[in-house]
């Protein structure tokens, strides 16, 4: 069952900072600033710290480490925390050119009891 209220604050935390969301990532580190996806916001907004790795020039995470210490992947531990299937963590998390307002539809088809297949999911 979707944790709603973690779903609700990922969206506000997106729609307060915008410049925080990056669907393409897990989590992206600049010299400007730093970026999540949504299960990157989630998980962070969960108690956990992401773990940046250099590829390059950037720094990426996919995977985090929990309060307790345990090192586990982003989107697992988001799709725990948002309480979600694994069909619906896919249609949220793995459809990088999702905008808010897909992601938003998204959260409310799962709400009610979808698996989050909506217009305007992307297939890349």
């Amino acid at each position: 069952m979707l944790n709603t209220l973690l779903a609700d604050t990922v969206i506000g935390v997106i729609e307060t900072h915008p410049e925080t969301h990056n669907q393409h990532d897990w989590g992206y580190e600049t010299a400007c600033g730093t970026t999540m996806c949504v299960a990157g916001h989630a998980a962070v907004l969960s108690g956990a710290k992401l773990n940046y790795f250099d590829f390059g020039n950037e720094r990426k995470a996919y995977e985090c480490t929990l309060p307790d210490g345990t090192i586990t992947g982003i989107d697992r531990y988001a799709q725990e925390m948002l309480g979600l299937t694994d069909e619906q963590a896919d249609n949220l998390f793995y459809n990088m050119n999702n905008d808010l307002d897909v992601i938003k539809n998204i959260f409310k088809d799962i709400a009610n009891g979808g698996t989050g297949l909506v217009d305007g999911i992307t297939d890349n």
